[in-house]
């Protein structure tokens, strides 16, 4: 009796179907790529979104937004600790209190965890994700992190060190009754002019024009009335120009805010 023959693959059909698996998965990369990209420029949208809406609160219960000095004059570039004091003001009041929410996720950056202590008071978070370090006397209230001459652990936006804040704050002062189109904060889109401050490796490879930070095409912000906006390089450049000044009128040209995570953001 002949006994029945198992028909299976041979090599050069399974080869045949390693090969088009190849192909397949060459081809749908790039588009998988690009979804995860726009998933990412969303997510970052609704974290600036989340500052903004955060923002306003401080903003109405004191009638300015974070700012260090007078509000007439502008605060320090992306070289200083503005924005991570700032930003942990929105912390230490409990505006936003999620570390995540800091975090764009195109960027190396990555949250920390709060300890004990941070987590029962957030006046004592610092981007470190640690506790203050308290100076002898220790003050019996933590003072407010944008009066805070120490202000221990905040580092500037610049430095290969600080990779839990993805974002950088603006270097103009604002009253609660300023133009709502004024620009608040910002993903960092011109870091060290091409230099992802999280690896210290050049970050312009495959990045459109001077978008060399977290977004190879464009640049996630938000403004004073919470509404965010994605600006791509006018023509080769991102610049302070192109995303925060508006013309009015033929020849008269208004700015309406410098953000610290450009780096030709002098007036």
């Amino acid at each position: 009796m002949r006994r029945p023959h198992n028909k299976g693959f041979t090599l050069i059909e399974l080869l045949v179907v390693i090969a088009i698996i190849g192909i397949l998965a060459t081809l749908l990369m790039p588009a998988l790529l690009k979804a995860k990209e726009k998933a990412n420029q969303t997510k970052c949208g609704n974290n600036m979104k989340q500052v903004g809406l955060a923002a306003n609160q401080y903003s109405d219960d004191r009638r300015f937004y974070p700012h260090v000095t007078i509000i007439n004059t502008l605060d320090g570039d992306y070289t200083t600790t503005l924005s991570a004091r700032a930003f942990r003001t929105l912390f230490f009041y409990a505006y936003i209190d999620n570390p995540e929410s800091y975090i764009c996720p195109s960027s190396p950056d990555m949250a920390k965890g709060l300890e004990p202590d941070v987590k029962a008071d957030p006046r004592k978070f610092y981007w470190t994700g640690g506790a203050i370090v308290a100076q002898p006397p220790a003050p019996a209230v933590v003072p407010c992190p944008l009066y805070d001459a120490v202000a221990a652990n905040d580092l500037a936006l610049n430095n290969v060190a600080e990779v839990d804040l993805s974002y950088g704050w603006t270097r103009r002062g604002y009253t609660s009754n300023a133009n709502s189109s004024n620009l608040l904060a910002g993903d960092r889109s011109r870091i060290l002019q091409g230099t992802d401050q999280g690896t210290g490796t050049t970050t312009g490879a495959n990045h459109t024009g001077s978008c060399t930070g977290n977004h190879k095409e464009c640049m996630e912000a938000v403004h004073l009335d919470a509404h965010t906006s994605r600006f791509t390089p006018n023509g080769d450049t991102l610049t302070t120009g192109t995303i925060s000044q508006i013309t009015p009128t033929a020849g008269s040209t208004i700015q309406v805010g410098y953000l610290s995570v450009l780096g030709d953001d002098a007036p």
